[in-house]
This record gives structure tokens, C-alpha cells and sequence, in this order.
């Protein structure tokens, strides 16, 4: 399918019919509600995997050169507005100072927490009382 197919919407107004053409003309056209200005180089395709739906945004890059896919739902998960809300808050555009470094790291270290947290967590309700009778059963 080129450029041309994929960017035309179909009778019904989508690009599958599982999306709504209320939502591809937000994604296409802009939402000033949630401050999404729109782009018309993304469309919605719906794909059937093993029984399950899968919805996946796509885009042209600026040159027109070749399609990307930008973003995947969960299982049976219809793409929505939530998707056009964390487009406006990835898009460098609109943040050109974001530190990706420091959200990568961020993220890093609230998973090592976690991690530490756990483990801790299996120390204190796991070990701790057999070390404690062992202790116990020492004289100590």
C-alpha cells in the first residue's frame, strides 16, 4: 500500500474499522483540548494476531521516504485520546530541553528500588524468621 492508499480514509472515515473517524481526525487534524496540533502523516492499523486485535499507530517520515511504527496497544486495547496524550508529552518539539538521559536513569533507579524493595521484602518475611529460630535454637 503507498503513501497515497494509506493516507486516504476509507468510506467509513478510518483507516481500520475498529477506529473510530473521530479519533483519526483528532490524530490527523488536532485536539486544542489537550493541545495535540495534529499530524497528517499518522494513521491507525488494526492487526489480528492469534485471535488477538492489536492496534498500531504509524507515520511517514518527513520526507516521505518510508513508513515507521511509532507506538503498539495491548491486546484488545483500542488505540483512544490517551495515545494523543502522551504523543504531546514525547514530542520534542514541544519540549526541546527534556532530559531523556534523566528520565532513562529515573526510570533505571525506580526499577533497582523496586528490585531492592522486594528483595527486602522476601528477607523479612522469609528469612528473617528462620535465621531468628536458628539464632534461638543457639542460645543466642
Amino acid at each position: 500500500m503507498d503513501r497515497a492508499q494509506l493516507l486516504t480514509p476509507t468510506p467509513q472515515g478510518t483507516f481500520s474499522p475498529h477506529v473510530s473517524a473521530d479519533f483519526i481526525e483528532k490524530l490527523q487534524k488536532g485536539d486544542s483540548t489537550i493541545g495535540w496540533e495534529g499530524d497528517p502523516n499518522l494513521w491507525v492499523e488494526s492487526v489480528d494476531n492469534l485471535g488477538q486485535r492489536f492496534f498500531e499507530l504509524w507515520g511517514w517520515k518527513l520526507d516521505g521516504s518510508s513508513k515507521y511504527r511509532i507506538a503498539v496497544s495491548d491486546p484488545d486495547t483500542p488505540f483512544d485520546e490517551r495515545i494523543l496524550v502522551k504523543l504531546c508529552e514525547v514530542d520534542m518539539r514541544r519540549n526541546p530541553k527534556r532530559d531523556i538521559h534523566a528520565e532513562v536513569v529515573a526510570h533505571n533507579d525506580k526499577i533497582d528500588a523496586d528490585n531492592q524493595a522486594a528483595q527486602d521484602e522476601w528477607i523479612a518475611e522469609d528469612v528473617a524468621p528462620r535465621l531468628r529460630r536458628a539464632l534461638q535454637k543457639d542460645g543466642y
